[in-house]
C-alpha cells in the first residue's frame, strides 16, 4: 500500500520527470504480488494432500493466458498493457489454485478481517494515488497522514485482537526509548 502511494514521489525524487509516468503500472504490479501472495498461502491444500502435479498444470495455462494477453496488449498499451496481463494473470493463479486447494483442505479464514482489510486498503490506495501536488513535501505529508488514518481505522473496526495491540504498542515504545 505505501509503495503504491508513494511510488510518483519516490520516482521524482530518484529519477528525471520522463520516468515519472513509470508509476503508473506500479500499482498493477503491486496488486498482481498480491494474488501471487494468495496462490501461495492458499495452497497448502494441494501440498498437505500431496496433490502437488496440479501446480505444474496451473501455471502452464496461466502462462499462456498471460502471453495471449500479453501479445493482445502490449501493442496498443505498451508498458500498461504489460501489467494489466500480469495482473489478469496472477488473479487467475490465486483464484484457481485457492479454489483446488479448498477442495482437498478447507481452511477457514477470518473474512470479516479479509474484507475490511481490503476495503480499508482500496480506498486508501484511491485516495492516496489521486493525491498529487506540485511540492512534493505536501503530497508526502498528506500520504503519511493517509497511512496513519489507515492504522487507526483498522485499530477503531477491530482488525487487531487485544494481544496484537499490546504487542504493537510495546514495540513503538521500545523503538522511541531508543532515541
Amino acid at each position: 500500500l505505501s509503495i503504491s502511494i508513494f511510488s510518483k514521489e519516490v520516482i521524482r525524487v530518484l529519477s528525471t520527470n520522463e520516468f515519472v509516468i513509470s508509476a503508473n503500472v506500479l500499482p498493477l504490479l503491486i496488486l498482481a504480488s498480491i494474488f501471487y501472495g494468495i496462490y501461495f498461502y492458499t495452497s497448502i491444500g494441494i501440498q498437505i494432500k500431496k496433490k502437488t502435479f496440479y501446480f505444474p498444470v496451473v501455471i502452464l495455462i496461466v502462462a499462456i493466458i498471460n502471453f495471449i494477453l500479453c501479445f493482445n496488449l502490449i501493442p496498443h498499451y505498451g508498458y500498461m498493457g504489460a501489467g494489466i496481463a500480469k495482473l489478469i494473470s496472477y488473479i487467475i493463479l490465486g483464484l484457481v489454485i485457492n479454489f483446488i486447494s479448498i477442495h482437498y483442505y478447507k481452511i477457514d479464514y477470518n473474512l470479516k478481517k479479509i474484507l475490511i482489510i481490503t476495503v480499508l486498503s482500496l480506498s486508501i490506495f484511491i485516495i492516496g494515488i489521486n493525491l498529487n501536488f506540485q511540492f512534493i513535501f505536501l503530497s508526502v505529508f498528506l500520504k503519511i497522514f493517509l497511512l496513519f488514518s489507515f492504522l487507526m481505522l483498522l485499530i477503531i473496526l477491530g482488525f487487531f485482537e487485544k494481544r496484537e495491540l499490546q504487542l504493537l504498542i510495546q514495540t513503538i515504545k521500545s523503538k522511541l526509548s531508543i532515541y
